[in-house]
């Protein structure tokens, strides 16, 4: 059973300050329960931007009109 449940502001703020003092300290994440609500929040923040935009194909046309030759 999935937990629907949204985190809370100050969870995901103790996340980041853990994240930023492991990142200071020069090491690796190894609470494997921070490492999953983070890519839990980063998949819903990915789903939340598909679907208010769609496929945001932004990169391959820009370096097409950066080619010399192969503007379109």
């Amino acid at each position: 059973m999935k937990n629907t449940e949204k985190p809370s502001a100050t969870t995901e703020q103790e996340d980041l300050a853990e994240l930023y003092r492991l990142y200071v300290e020069g090491r690796r994440v190894t609470d494997l329960d921070l490492v999953k609500r983070i890519r839990e929040r980063s998949e819903a923040a990915r789903r939340a931007v598909f679907e208010r935009n769609g496929v945001l194909d932004i990169a391959v046309p820009s370096i097409r009109s950066l080619r010399v030759g192969d503007e379109q």
